[in-house]
């Protein structure tokens, strides 16, 4: 062989021996637990406003069963279902 080749043929027998390290199997970590030590809060029925009530807030405004809307609150846009023609009346 000249000197090149064993050259080459050495390099990549170095680099195939390492490859083989770097692709040797891990072992997986544990997944995270769901347990909790705590319970969770009550649930609750409120009347409390929400923080973002203004018509231009609609992106942030949260409502479930303990947050609402003023009863001034309506959407001056809004238009009937007939019109998008998903109703038969």
């Amino acid at each position: 062989m000249n000197r090149l080749t064993r050259a080459a043929l050495m390099g990549l027998l170095a680099l195939s021996a390492t490859s083989l390290v770097a692709v040797a199997p891990v072992a997986a970590a544990d997944p995270p637990s769901n347990s909790t030590t705590t319970n969770p809060p009550a649930c609750r029925i409120a009347n409390v406003p929400t923080k973002y009530h203004a018509y231009t807030d609609y992106q942030e405004t949260l409502l479930d069963w303990i947050y609402r809307l003023p009863s001034t609150y309506a959407p001056h846009d809004l238009t009937t279902v007939s019109h998008a023609g998903l109703s038969s009346a």
